[in-house]
């Protein structure tokens, strides 16, 4: 275990230009682990691919041929766009996937009432076109990979009332609850920030891609609340109780490396954009049966459920109902806006 960590390790820090750490380990491999081509002697078998015989060891970001008029999705030219403004949805027939483009950069993609609608819509549109398998894998990413979502609005926060934001923040976990159960699989293409809000839409997806340059993190203790949007409970499902305690209780936040180590991530790019290796994922998994992908998730999920995701929710809601009428919370609004570190008395 002890080898496997260091192996690990070597992976994370010593990848060449360009390549990426996921199952494959790299074109090159790294000590002590199997590389691609280890994978692909293993795999010389023939899979249906969209009604093609593909052979299973090609690469579906391009190191093996694409098949005579076959659509990638990795061409942004194929998709269509079906709704949205701030948060976007495209759509590519084709090949099955889906993006929701996060497109509101003038404030870090903060996410604020038009953004949340727009957010709203799209998932709501993915699920209808998941129904006849349009769509077959969703992915969720920025318009930028310096930023995924800065978390939320803190100046539109700041003008509401308790009661304004105990209803937004319950309409946010409802979205991202929508979000969680779109029936296909679903990737969050992290590049750059993502932090409370942001975060928490990433953890409700059902896989992780992020960028070299990634920073995750709920830092929403340090502003005198708690993670509001599903983190408490997802974070706590995703890493075990311990590791979501400390995460949320310091508010710290984590590097790629840091977030692969401990599984926030499932993989991560070197020097590659991430919206690329995150379409390449969703390539291969689109190679599924579209009704076996979404039984595989449906038996996932509701397998590893011990409560009700509402009776679950139902107890972040009421610790987070706690957080709202205090002094320290506006505070921290107080203190953002004027630029100074808050000061706080646990009132």
């Amino acid at each position: 275990a002890t080898a496997w960590t260091a192996a690990v390790r070597r992976a994370v820090r010593g990848l060449a230009h360009g390549e990426t750490l996921a199952s494959g380990w790299g074109k090159r491999g790294v000590q002590g682990l199997p590389c691609l081509g280890w994978f692909q002697t293993q795999t010389q078998t023939q899979i249906p691919f969209h009604g093609q015989a593909r052979d299973a060891s090609s690469s579906s970001s391009g190191s093996g041929e694409q098949g005579k008029g076959e659509a990638s999705c990795l061409d942004l030219k194929q998709y269509e766009h079906v709704c949205g403004t701030e948060a976007k949805l495209f759509v590519g027939e084709k090949h099955g996937v889906a993006r929701i483009e996060l497109d509101r950069m003038q404030a870090r993609n903060a996410l604020g009432k038009a953004m949340l609608e727009d957010l709203e819509e799209c998932v709501a549109k993915t699920r209808d076109l998941s129904r006849d398998h349009t769509v077959r894998c969703l992915v969720v990413h920025s318009c930028s990979e310096s930023v995924f979502c800065a978390g939320a609005d803190l100046k539109e926060r700041r003008a509401m009332s308790d009661d304004q934001v105990v209803e937004f923040v319950k309409r946010l976990r409802t979205s991202f609850l929508d979000l969680q159960r779109v029936p296909v699989p679903t990737i969050a293409a992290v590049g750059g920030v993502a932090l409370g809000g942001g975060f928490e839409i990433a953890l409700a997806c059902d896989l992780r891609v992020g960028s070299d340059t990634c920073l995750v993190g709920l830092p929403e203790t340090r502003l005198a609340i708690i993670p509001g949007a599903g983190g408490t409970q997802r974070l706590a499902r995703l890493l075990g109780v311990t590791k979501a305690k400390d995460l949320v209780f310091t508010g710290r936040h984590l590097k790629a490396y840091e977030a692969f180590e401990m599984g926030v991530l499932d993989r991560y790019t070197i020097q590659k954009p991430v919206l690329d290796e995150a379409l390449a994922l969703a390539e291969e998994i689109v190679r599924g049966g579209p009704i076996a992908l979404q039984q595989a998730k449906q038996a996932i999920d509701e397998g590893l459920e011990q409560l009700t995701w509402e009776e679950a929710m139902g107890v972040e809601e009421k610790c987070y109902a706690k957080v709202v009428p205090t002094t320290d919370r506006l505070e921290a609004l107080d203190a953002f806006a004027q630029k100074r570190k808050p000061q706080f008395k646990g009132e």
